[in-house]
């Protein structure tokens, strides 16, 4: 190399966050909203050979991202992870970046709480009811998990009808 003149030294990944939380628990069996991983080249010099991976969770973690095969100097790409817990409880993943950056191999644990829905079905009695007459029984429902619960239209019947007054919905 001529006197005055330098190689550009390979730049270096940053990924944030580091480590990756899914914030809220997620029912087992449904996919999660993703969680963005910003995977950040610091240096001046393009990064090539860009793989991401997931090499420990697959099963519960899976991705997809912008990054490309080239991550030029000074830029970003964001790595979208969802997670489909399979069982209950702390589950952990973890996400791979390789790539020709000067420090090397970038490993992210990434983590969610798995949780299976939960939830009580309280039917009050219908009263006495003359023929062609009709009366009002509650039924209340208790989502004692911290996660949503998916409820799904039912057809009571001909002879029935149900009002939710506005409390429920299927979302």
């Amino acid at each position: 190399v001529p006197m005055g003149l330098a190689k550009a030294p390979a730049g270096d990944l940053s990924v944030t966050p580091n480590p990756g939380r899914f914030p809220d628990g997620v029912a087992v069996g449904s996919p999660s909203a993703p969680l963005a991983l910003t995977v950040t080249n610091n240096g001046f010099s393009s990064i090539q050979n860009v793989v991401v991976g997931v090499p420990g969770g697959a099963d519960e973690f899976t991705q997809d991202n912008t990054c490309g095969s080239t991550l030029a100097g000074k830029s970003s790409c964001t790595i979208s992870v969802t997670f489909k817990p399979t069982s209950s409880g702390e589950r952990t993943g973890t996400i791979a970046v390789s790539s020709t950056a000067s420090n090397g191999l970038q490993l992210i644990p990434v983590s969610g709480l798995g949780v299976i829905p939960s939830a009580a079905l309280a039917v009050g009695n219908f009263p006495a009811t003359q023929v062609n007459e009709s009366s009002t029984a509650t039924a209340t429902l208790t989502n004692s998990s911290t996660v949503a619960l998916k409820l799904t239209p039912v057809d009571p019947g001909a002879q029935f009808s149900i009002d939710d007054g506005g409390t429920c919905s299927s979302s």
